[in-house]
């Protein structure tokens, strides 16, 4: 996934009272061209949304009511567009796209499973889906099943509990430093809760256990955490491994065909630019495959 940006710069930034000024005049506005112009629904829809009281914020631009703000980091913000690829592991051939609004988490069921959809209907069967940790979720781990995949994510953080405790696949248990189980579980949000007998665990000193008030030591472990502690650690890493191919794919795409900035505006105008971006890379790289292909077919026909 990568970022377009749709307009230069960064958002401009008003002060309170030019704003209020700002919607006053929008809404004068609005007063006085309802009734005149009939032909402007979209516009006048645009301008309502912005001006309508408590309403959250989305649209960005009326020259492009598509775009929408989106975050690369919790301090880098984008006005436009993000890219949503696949990448086939062994060719490095762009096999299926998607654009979205900056503001949509492409890790969602939806525009994680168009992608899949477009790869099933294409004939493409992957056997395992490698992600960054933006795709650390339920979701990912669903489709991924029912495309016949294993997921292979990196961990959305270092610092959650459960790592300090071996999982026990067969007894559904998690097990501490010192060899004590847990009693029993709970269901809790989108994966299950997991305690210790509590006098065991007052006798205890571990730092790791992060014990409550009342001593207790509690544990929660996702249903994606579940399924990864089963991936052999070696094929998480080769899987991550290979997820740096998609990375330098985008930046072959940002540095060499401009697409770090969306040309048009609409989302399905993005989506045309990104599709021919890819196109041509895929190009370039097939001419490669092809060149290696003969060259390895001339070695192989020349005399020892």
């Amino acid at each position: 996934m990568d970022a377009l940006r749709a307009t230069r710069g960064a958002p401009r930034q008003y002060g309170e009272t030019q704003l209020v000024s700002e919607v006053e005049q929008a809404r004068e506005l609005l007063s006085r061209v309802r009734e005149k112009y009939a032909g402007a629904e979209e516009e006048l829809g645009l301008l309502e949304e912005i001006v309508k009281p408590g309403c959250r914020r989305t649209v960005v631009s009326f020259v492009d009511p598509d775009a929408r703000l989106g975050h690369k980091s919790p301090h880098q913000v984008f006005a436009g567009y993000k890219a949503h690829v696949v990448q086939d592991s062994v060719s490095a051939l762009v096999t299926s796209i998607d654009v979205v609004a900056g503001n949509v988490h492409e890790a969602n069921e939806e525009p994680l499973g168009r992608l899949l959809e477009q790869e099933e209907q294409q004939g493409i069967q992957h056997h395992g889906l490698a992600a960054d940790a933006l795709y650390d979720n339920r979701e990912t781990y669903t489709l991924a099943a029912e495309h016949g995949m294993t997921a292979y994510v990196r961990s959305r953080t270092h610092k959650r509990r459960a790592k300090n405790f071996a999982y026990d696949a067969t007894t559904e248990q998690l097990v501490c430093v010192r060899g004590e189980r847990t009693l029993g579980k709970s269901n809790h949000k989108k994966g299950e809760l997991y305690y210790f007998e509590t006098e065991t665990c007052r006798r205890c000193e571990e730092p790791v256990c992060h014990r409550d008030k009342k001593g207790r030591v509690r544990v929660y472990m996702s249903s994606g955490e579940k399924i990864r502690r089963a991936i052999p650690t070696q094929a998480l890493r080769e899987a991550m491994e290979e997820r740096k191919k998609v990375e330098r794919k985008f930046g072959e795409a940002k540095r060499h065909h401009q697409l770090g900035r969306a040309r048009y505006r609409r989302r399905w105008r993005v989506a045309i630019q990104v599709f021919m971006t890819f196109l041509v890379i895929n190009a370039k790289r097939m001419v490669k495959l092809l060149r290696a292909r003969e060259d390895a077919l001339q070695a192989s026909a020349s005399p020892g």
